[in-house]
């Protein structure tokens, strides 16, 4: 194998790491940007509760109606 043969297989497997490293980045990345969302979700959940007890807990002070 002669020199420039054997200097592009090293680039080419540079390269690959190179190109290897960078998808496992954007896994990772990816994986904590859907942890993130996913807590996102339970919070917005956790609020819309307890918007809905709240303004259950007023109707009920205030002697309205309530259903369910």
């Amino acid at each position: 194998m002669s020199d420039t043969e054997e200097h592009l297989l090293n680039l080419l497997k540079i390269a690959w790491q190179n190109e290897w490293r960078l998808k496992s980045q954007l896994a990772e990345r990816d994986e904590e940007m859907e942890r993130q969302r996913n807590e996102m979700q339970r919070e917005i959940k956790r609020y819309e509760d307890l918007t809905k007890s709240y303004k259950r807990m007023f109707q009920i002070l205030n002697g309205e109606r309530v259903d369910g």
